[in-house]
């Protein structure tokens, strides 16, 4: 119904209506004084105006079906028709005031200064106050109200009922209250003593009963009283320039309202709608009490053109009586979003700003304006005529509000009506499965796309059309109901007062409405041109002309600057709360294809859209928001966690921004590596620095997996080898800690070529194989280099003994490329060839045996020769390795071939792979043949330390023969002294007398002295060791026979109580018996059962 109006409002006229008079007593024959209501009855108390001497009282039916409540239908209240019921004449002179209480069927008339109680319906009097001299009044009681639901039926009843908001009239089902009758009605009276006294009446009894109270007192004040107002423990007494609220129990007053206008006025006190509060006129402004007397709202309606006579709330207005006209302005309570630190005792809340919406002509006659208790109908009243001040029905108010372009009116009004029955408004935006407050018939909605597609972007007029022609053919009136009309009209007015906030430049007011009213994230997104909607946003141009059209919704022309930049703000926040909504609703949801509603602007309803889409449209949009307020830490946030952002829009926007770091960060996101790897090296390509210029890629490269493996290779190949031409150590280690995926501080110059041993490892993801077959193609040396790095990792266990051979290999091959390298430069005289100790002392300016060698011929040799003899001790203190896992047979083999093709080169190497194949004496002689003396010494020590004693003993015994056979050689002397070395140093390891067997006749005996001292040592204390161990193996043995002694003498008694603790049952003496520890006895047959079971228990109680 509520259609977006395309005129401004300044084309529309202002003339609205929220209230309609309609008379319905007229030229009464007296001169009316006093009015008072009892549902349809009006109790008329004046002076007949011919004999002008006594007062009469006059009640008129007033039959109708309208009420002061508001209705949703089109047609107004039926005419009402007037009944005159009673004219009773009253015995006083003069009667200043006039109530009635319909709960209890009691009218209370003050006249001649004493209070009458009289009976409703026959205007009898049941009771009078017992005091003279009265000038005031008040009641009170408690208004407890118990609700029930029942049917009406098509009957007409006349029966005081509030039914709820209803589009039709043929609905059987109504909310009505029925309230208890009191227990009792309070009264509070006001002598011309300027004292207050206090009365209860029973009605149920009859019985009027003052009450006084011991702590109280009386209460005196100091000047005659204005008005009073009673409630269940203060009293607010309205003065001449003030109101005072005391305390009725203790007599004290509790606070004061002073009264600072310069006119002097009555003041008036006002109960609010089923007497949940009061109303206080102060100066021209209107405050709201509640039944404390304590203030309801932080502000007032102080939209008053004069000070009021009379007021009354009929929700969402209230109405005041001026002197000329009943104003009528907007009045609806607003929760106030209190902060954290705020104290939660605080219930007060704020009043929307009020406005005046109408001004009924009406002439101020000693006049009255009030609502009936019984069924809320208005009435005005002047000494000559009464009138009925009735509510113009919502759908018109609504009709003529939106034409009028108010839509805070409007929403003001939809909210009053809805707040009646339901709780719904207070209970969030959106229930937990995503769908939106009210009774909204899903049926109907239509399902729109968010996303531009292909075949969208084809068909994107066809389905406008088609869905105006679909919305056109709706009745809303006929098929919806009362409250999915309002529930309908309420988000379409809500979101058609948040464009209109956004037309004003109310950012942050806008954005709540967007919010609070469900508003198209795709049609908020599309205010802003910058978001550059059209290429994403499916009807994004569609929408920018429906908003064109409407200049009233369409963006501030001036949307600049510092303006912008507000918006911007509003627009993240809203984003990021809807981002939250729509992530919960999402998580909540099960289904592939979750649907919720939203409010679409330009459909003017609410359509159906997927919140997955929705959450890609709201994601793409914070991030655009993002850049556009050079967040970059934002922005690397919504990029780094799991978001929905469309890819396209992304990479457009990075690109457009020059966000290169993010960009990469995106594409690494989505696996698109190689088009971020390109970007890094588009970025660094003038980078002087030659390890700064890689490093980027090297860091990147680190992030990649095994399934990235040939994409590495691909980029660190160029890298390698500008790193191998240069010799750049540095940019060397970066990439093996790339290939064995490891982080290293890089800052430090002073590299090492693997790990210490103490470090953690980390495990790789990279296949180790791939990665040595791929670097052993580019450079040998740093393929050997990696083998070094990774091979006493934990990680690769699986391919550990391939690792080990490809890198004995290695070795072995780069030795021999070291040993061809130096044949050309050696000289086939014996006296140019190069020693071990010319190496050693290079860097002296000797150069003994190098004298037919030129500078450079020199250099060249040495560092050869350097490398030589270090691949050379890396080989053999790899297989010396405890760790070492090569596949020694093979190695066995290896080696074997390689020592015939390359005359015996790797003899050491060999000796050491027969040691590990426990082939002990073929070693021995290896090494010794050879003539690595001390490899071989160091062999037997190995095998005695670990724990071979004999065999060690063999060995070494082998060693010493084969230095005896040389003592018949040339070099005898030489010979003597490593045996005599040897018998001295491991002196513990040999055995004494075969060793003084194989010894020489012909040796001194000084010469074996220490031998013979360490021998004898050692024996003496291994004697002594076998004693005292023989001693505590003989002591043991005792302990053993004593324990055995002990459990064999050892007795016990079985009788005929006896019992089996595995089958309990009696142990007769013919059967067999096993006694278990501490004196369990079972069965024979029953042992193996007890044995498990104590197993069991054993078992469990470890695990415990």
């Amino acid at each position: 119904m509520s259609s977006p109006a395309l005129a401004t409002t300044t084309d529309i006229s202002t003339d609205f209506q929220a209230f309609q008079v309609r008379p319905v007593i007229k030229d009464f024959r007296l001169a009316a004084e006093l009015f008072a209501s009892n549902g349809d009855v009006v109790l008329i108390c004046g002076k007949e105006k011919q004999e002008r001497q006594g007062m009469l009282l006059v009640a008129y039916e007033i039959q109708s079906r309208g009420s002061g409540n508001l209705s949703t239908d089109y047609t107004s209240a039926s005419t009402a028709s007037v009944r005159l019921l009673k004219v009773v004449r009253i015995n006083k002179k003069a009667v200043t005031q006039l109530e009635t209480v319909p709960i209890i069927k009691l009218a209370l008339l003050l006249g001649d200064g004493v209070l009458s109680l009289l009976d409703i319906d026959s205007l009898v009097e049941m009771a009078t106050v017992p005091l003279p001299n009265l000038t005031l009044f008040s009641s009170w009681y408690d208004s407890t109200v118990q609700y029930e639901t029942y049917s009406l039926g098509s009957s007409n009843s006349n029966k005081s009922t509030k039914s709820s908001t209803s589009a039709d009239s043929s609905e059987s089902l109504t909310i009505t209250d029925r309230p208890n009758v009191p227990f009792e009605l309070r009264l509070v009276v006001a002598t011309k003593r300027k004292a207050l006294l206090f009365f209860s009446w029973f009605p149920q009894q009859l019985r009027l009963v003052e009450n006084k109270e011991p702590n109280r007192g009386v209460f005196e004040l100091w000047e005659q009283p204005k008005t009073l107002a009673l409630s269940k423990e203060k009293l607010c007494i309205g003065l001449r320039r003030s109101y005072a609220i005391w305390n009725i129990s203790t007599g004290i007053m509790e606070n004061e309202i002073p009264l600072n206008s310069q006119i002097p006025y009555e003041p008036i006190i006002t109960s609010l709608q089923e007497r949940r509060g009061w109303c206080l006129q102060v100066d021209s402004n209107t405050i709201f009490l509640d039944t404390t007397f304590c203030p309801m709202y932080q502000e007032g309606i102080s939209t008053w053109k004069e000070i009021p006579s009379s007021i009354v709330q009929s929700s969402p207005y209230v109405l005041g009586l001026m002197s000329n006209s009943i104003d009528v302005c907007t009045f609806i309570p607003q929760s106030i979003k209190l902060s954290t630190t705020a104290t939660t005792s605080s219930n007060i809340q704020r009043l929307s700003p009020s406005s005046l919406v109408q001004s009924i002509p009406y002439k101020n006659v000693k006049g009255r304006l009030w609502m009936d208790t019984k069924n809320e109908r208005i009435y005005a009243s002047t000494s000559t005529d009464v009138v009925i001040v009735e509510p113009v029905p919502v759908r018109i108010q609504l009709v003529n509000y939106i034409g009028m372009c108010k839509y805070d009116l409007a929403l003001i009004l939809i909210k009053a009506v809805l707040g009646n029955n339901n709780n719904i408004l207070q209970e969030g935006e959106r229930t937990r499965d995503g769908h939106c407050r009210g009774n909204i018939d899903q049926k109907n909605l239509i399902k729109v796309s968010s996303l531009i597609t292909s075949e969208q972007s084809k068909n994107n007029k066809e389905e406008l059309d088609m869905e105006s022609i679909r919305r056109s053919s709706r009745t809303d009136s006929q098929t919806a109901s009362s409250e999915q009309f309002l529930w309908e009209e309420y988000y379409k007015v809500g979101i058609m007062y948040g464009f209109q906030l956004f037309h004003r430049q109310q950012f942050e007011q806008s954005f709540e409405q967007f919010t609070d009213y469900l508003a198209d994230p795709c049609e908020v997104i599309s205010l802003f041109p910058s978001m550059i909607g059209e290429r994403w946003i499916y009807q994004n141009q569609s929408f920018r002309q429906f908003i064109q059209q409407h200049k009233h919704f369409s963006p501030p022309v001036d949307l600049l600057g510092v303006q912008l930049d507000h918006a911007l703000k509003q627009l993240q926040d809203y984003l990021t709360h809807v981002r939250s909504v729509y992530q919960k609703i999402s998580r909540y949801s099960n289904e592939q294809q979750h649907w919720i509603e939203v409010e679409s602007l330009m459909r003017n309803q609410l359509i159906l859209k997927n919140v997955k889409d929705l959450l890609v449209v709201v994601d793409t949009a914070l991030l655009k928001c993002y850049l556009l307020d050079n967040n970059n830490t934002l922005v690397n946030s919504l990029l780094r966690v799991d978001n929905n952002c469309l890819q396209s829009e992304v990479e457009y926007e990075l690109k457009k921004h020059r966000k290169m770091a993010e960009l990469i960060s995106f594409y690494e996101k989505y696996d698109r590596h190689q088009e971020a790897l390109d970007l890094i090296i588009k970025t660094t390509q003038n980078n002087a620095s030659i390890t700064n210029k890689y490093e980027s890629i090297i860091k990147y490269l680190k992030k990649l997996d095994n399934e990235r493996l040939l994409l590495i290779f691909e980029y660190i190949k160029p890298i390698l080898k500008v790193a191998i031409n240069d010799n750049n150590e540095q940019l060397k280690q970066q990439i093996l800690n790339v290939l064995a995926d490891e982080t290293q501080d890089t800052s430090n110059n002073n590299l090492q070529t693997s790990p210490p041993m103490t470090a953690p490892i980390r495990s790789s993801k990279l296949d180790c194989l791939k990665i040595c077959e791929f670097l052993n193609e580019i450079n040998p040396d740093f393929y050997i280099m990696y083998l070094d790095h990774i091979k006493f990792r934990d990680d690769i266990e699986s391919h550990r003994r391939e690792i080990h051979n490809q890198l004995v290999y290695a070795y072995c091959k780069h030795i021999k490329q070291l040993t061809e390298k130096l044949k050309p430069l050696e000289k086939t005289n014996e006296e140019q060839k190069i020693s071990d100790n010319d190496i050693m002392n290079s860097t002296s300016t000797s150069t003994h045996g190098l004298d037919m060698l030129t500078g450079n011929e020199l250099k060249v040799v040495l560092g050869l020769k350097r490398q030589l003899i270090l691949y050379e001790d890396k080989l053999k203190d790899f297989l010396l390795d405890s760790r070492c896992r090569c596949d020694y047979e093979k190695m066995e083999a290896y080696f074997l071939k390689e020592n015939n093709d390359n005359n015996y080169l790797f003899n050491l190497s060999y000796g050491i792979v027969l040691g590990k194949l426990s082939k002990h004496e073929q070693a021995l002689e290896v090494f010794i043949q050879n003539g690595y003396y001390t490899d071989a010494e160091n062999y037997c020590e190995q095998i005695y330390n670990q724990g071979q004693v004999s065999l060690a003993r063999d060995l070494y015994r082998k060693l010493l023969e084969w230095y005896l056979h040389k003592t018949d050689t040339e070099h005898k002397e030489t010979a003597l002294k490593t045996i005599l070395r040897i018998v001295d140093t491991a002196s513990e390891r040999l055995d004494p007398v075969q060793t003084l067997e194989i010894l020489p006749n012909n040796l001194e005996l000084k010469s074996i002295r220490r031998f013979l001292e360490q021998s004898i040592q050692t024996c003496s204390k291994t004697k002594r060791t076998n004693q005292l161990q023989r001693n505590l193996l003989f002591l043991q043995l005792l302990q053993v026979q004593k324990t055995r002694i002990q459990n064999e003498y050892y007795s016990f008694t079985m009788n005929n109580d006896t019992k089996c603790d595995q089958c309990d049952s009696p142990i007769s003496p013919q059967q067999a018996v096993v006694r278990f520890p501490q004196n369990r006895l079972v069965h024979l047959f029953c042992r193996a059962k007890y044995e498990n079971k104590m197993n069991e228990t054993s078992y469990m109680t470890k695990r415990r």
